[in-house]
């Protein structure tokens, strides 16, 4: 999969992953990089609604069918990941959340399709090992480790152009966000057109509005998508673990992009 950087002037092909060559239009490299359950497919709906170089939509990196080559991808690939496969000319924009909304949507969202998650209560969850590990250094980590090393691996990453963005920023700063994203992507939007989060229940009609091409909207939030709706489900002793756990990586976003997802 080659990929072309736009307004650099050159037609050299650049490889973002699979190095086969597949076209010779100029092309953004962009991925919407997070840990699941961060706010992944909101921002790229926002994406492709509002940027003309996004309009044939998305592809799952992460897909090893992938056989498509298209301006704009998602991955959740950790930071470490990224560095040894995508091309270090790619644009990321790395999706946060607080890590506690995220654990909730998480939990709800395995519940849907996992038979021993259903049998595990929240503190449990929390507590068990993550199944998306797929490298050495994440290797054994449970859901609340991982999901401190994914945004850690991510924050340090110096060897590509990254751009932060969080799940609270589209609800509550649509318009600052996608003007921010612009300037990092040297894109003007076409429109401003704020993508809804669908809830689980509309899951169907999202399915038969997509298909007919009425929808491009992808995002489904477990939890309704609220912030904090974390405080309904952790109780002293798993907010306590939480903390203790992820007070470093906290501290790491304060500190360095300003978000304040206070403990």
């Amino acid at each position: 999969m080659t990929m072309y950087r736009e307004g650099l002037g050159s037609k050299k092909p650049e490889t973002a992953g699979s190095g086969q060559p597949c076209g010779e239009e100029a092309r953004i490299e962009t991925f919407v990089a997070s840990h699941r359950r961060s706010g992944t497919h909101l921002t790229l709906d926002n994406l492709v609604a509002n940027f003309d170089a996004f309009n044939s939509g998305f592809k799952n990196f992460d897909d090893p069918r992938l056989d498509q080559n298209v301006a704009l991808y998602k991955t959740h690939l950790d930071g470490f990941q990224a560095a040894t496969k995508l091309n270090n000319r790619a644009k990321i924009v790395y999706v946060i959340r607080d890590g506690r909304d995220v654990m909730v949507s998480l939990y709800k969202y395995a519940k849907t399709h996992d038979s021993e998650v259903r049998s595990m209560d929240f503190s449990e969850f929390l507590r068990s090992p993550n199944p998306y590990s797929h490298s050495e250094k994440s290797r054994g980590l449970n859901r609340v480790e991982y999901w401190n090393y994914h945004v850690e691996s991510w924050l340090t990453q110096t060897k590509f152009s990254i751009k932060c963005v969080t799940f609270d920023g589209w609800k509550f700063s649509f318009h600052e966000n996608l003007a921010a994203l612009g300037l990092f992507l040297q894109l003007a939007p076409k429109s401003v057109s704020k993508s809804m989060v669908m809830k689980p229940s509309q899951r169907w009609t999202k399915n038969i509005l997509r298909k007919f091409g009425f929808s491009k909207n992808t995002a489904i939030q477990f939890q309704g998508g609220h912030s904090q709706a974390w405080k309904k489900h952790f109780d002293s002793d798993s907010l306590g673990y939480f903390c203790h756990e992820s007070k470093k990586t906290y501290e790491m976003v304060s500190e360095n992009l300003g978000f304040d997802f206070e403990l």
